[in-house]
Parts: structure tokens; C-alpha cells; sequence
């Protein structure tokens, strides 16, 4: 490892899932006919972004995976939709579908891990339409990594 860093497989994971999210996932935004916020990371807010929440959640490996040496993480992403009166549906199927998109089209999170697939896509709308809450869109990916850590693809 250069400079002394260590790289955990999950900060990997998550770095790769946000930038899906700022490059792939936002071009397939830009193509839509109407204009819709991006995904964004930091300190902005308003309604021009939407900055998503990334967790991962479990980290799984069956009998035969050890041996293979194969994690398969659980990872969901969280994107909480202001509710617009009916923009708020359309751009939370917007979210979803660009997600899934980018997941599609870029299967590996440019080589950082071996495969990545939706296994969950949940739309939740709020408690009570016009009144500040918002959607939220729940997406759950499996990301699957075979190796260790310190093979010679993690950065």
C-alpha cells in the first residue's frame, strides 16, 4: 500500500458506489427530457442535488466462498426525494431506474470489485402528501469481491 494507507474493501466499495452514482447514474439523468437534481456528495444542499446515503450493510460468505475466497457484500442506497406534488413520484422512478441503469452498464464499478447486481428496489412515499416529507428510493445492490483486500486491484 502506498503512504502508509490501508484500504479496507468497504471504504473501496463505497468510494466506487458514489462515484456510479456521480458519473453513470448522472449521465443517464442528463438524457431524460425534463431536469431533474443530480446526485451529489459533501456539503451541498437545495434543490438543484440530492445527496444519497450509502450503507453497507452485511458482509456474507457461504462455506464453499471461504474457501474460494469470494465476499459478497449487501450494500443500500438511500435517496430521500423531495415531494413536489407529482414530481415527486416521477423523479423517485427516475432515481431508480438511473440507478439501476448505471449498475447495469457498469458492472464492475470500473474494476474495483467483480460484479455488482439490484437484488432490491423499494419506493416509499410519504406519510402525508404536500406536507414537507419526502419519498424515498431503497436500493439494495450485492457486490461480490473474490481475492483479498491486498490484491493488486484495490488502490
Amino acid at each position: 500500500m502506498s503512504e502508509n494507507r490501508i484500504m479496507f474493501a468497504e471504504i473501496a466499495i463505497a468510494n466506487a458506489v458514489k462515484k456510479l452514482l456521480c458519473e453513470d447514474a448522472n449521465r443517464l439523468l442528463e438524457a431524460l427530457d425534463f431536469r431533474i437534481p443530480y446526485f451529489e456528495f459533501g456539503d451541498y444542499s437545495g434543490n438543484d442535488v440530492v445527496n444519497p446515503d450509502i450503507t453497507i450493510l452485511s458482509c456474507e460468505r457461504s462455506e464453499k466462498e471461504r474457501i474460494v475466497l469470494v465476499n459478497a457484500y449487501a450494500v443500500e442506497i438511500a435517496v430521500p426525494v423531495a415531494d413536489c406534488g407529482h414530481d415527486g413520484e416521477l423523479f423517485a422512478y427516475a432515481y431508480g431506474a438511473a440507478i439501476s441503469g448505471a449498475a447495469r452498464l457498469n458492472g464492475t464499478l470500473d474494476g474495483i470489485v467483480d460484479r455488482i447486481a439490484v437484488t432490491e428496489c423499494r419506493y416509499a412515499p410519504p406519510k402525508r402528501r404536500n406536507c414537507g416529507d419526502c419519498w424515498i428510493v431503497a436500493i439494495k445492490l450485492r457486490v461480490t469481491v473474490e481475492g483479498h483486500i491486498y490484491d493488486s486491484k484495490w488502490p
